[in-house]
């Protein structure tokens, strides 16, 4: 329950945001190859941090996510408190917080501790749930509560698509090609009133050059701001695309598979754009 190494995605999303050049990719130790609950649970650390990033400036004194996925163990991130520096009525008062509201995944709940307003917001996906816990010296006004409720779950669906399996048609209207050093992907997308789009991107990496061109040509008002891509294990390519919206709120798309990296790609933009 310490708090979690913070490498690859975890080190922090204000600094991948800023950087929208290719720089140091989603790492996940080689020495895990081949170990996929260990090289899962790497992940769903990784990428909880990253949600526990954003919720950063709503300036948590408690801070936390419980991942809880099928056929697995409960695995929680604890940011703030450290619990060895905490005492131990204190500590059964907020693991027991945490695991009623994992009991009850359709209800936010709101209770105090030793002053603090605490909101454990919960989440819920294909094969996994999650509990937020966001804890505030004072309470927060209804809009700002409201605010982080809705970053809460939203963060916390980027984690519950690491157990979402990859999309049949991931590379529908999608095609790449090289030009010197560089990859040209082209997106022909379609919405769901029948328009059709299309737009191409230029990059050195083959995941961004993908993920732009889907944003340009379906975006609706979105901003790309950064992907990321890793090989998991040898066989299996995870990737992460951030978007921001209008508001400037963020949009994550997620995807780990071994389908090609092409629609490894496609895929985790698509599941940003459609949020």
């Amino acid at each position: 329950m310490s708090t979690p190494e913070r490498r690859g995605l975890g080190r922090g999303l204000g600094a991948i945001i800023r950087d929208t050049t290719p720089g140091d990719p989603l790492t996940v130790s080689t020495d895990d190859a081949g170990h996929g609950r260990t090289i899962e649970a790497k992940l769903v650390k990784q990428l909880a941090n990253v949600g526990l990033d954003l919720l950063e400036p709503f300036k948590p004194s408690h801070l936390g996510y419980l991942h809880l996925a099928n056929g697995a163990e409960p695995l929680l991130i604890l940011r703030r408190p450290c619990l060895d520096q905490t005492d131990p009525t204190t500590a059964y008062r907020l693991l027991g917080g945490l695991d009623r509201a994992a009991a009850d995944l359709e209800h936010i709940r709101y209770s105090q501790l030793d002053g603090v307003e605490l909101y454990f917001v919960p989440s819920r996906g294909p094969h996994s749930a999650g509990v937020h816990l966001l804890g505030t010296d004072r309470p927060l006004d209804d809009s700002t509560r409201a605010a982080a409720e809705r970053r809460c779950r939203a963060v916390a669906q980027v984690v519950h698509q690491l157990h979402r399996e990859i999309e049949p048609d991931a590379l529908a209207g999608i095609s790449t090609r090289t030009e010197g050093d560089l990859v040209v992907a082209q997106a022909i997308l379609t919405d769901t009133s029948g328009q059709t789009a299309q737009a191409e991107s230029r990059s050195d990496d083959l995941a961004t050059a993908v993920a732009q061109a889907m944003v340009a040509a379906r975006g609706n008002g979105l901003t790309h701001k950064v992907t990321r891509a890793l090989t998991v294990a040898g066989d299996r390519h995870a990737v992460l695309t951030v978007l921001t919206d209008a508001a400037g709120q963020p949009r994550l798309g997620f995807t780990v598979s071994d389908a090609p990296p092409t629609a490894v790609a496609a895929s985790a933009a698509r599941r940003a754009i459609e949020g």
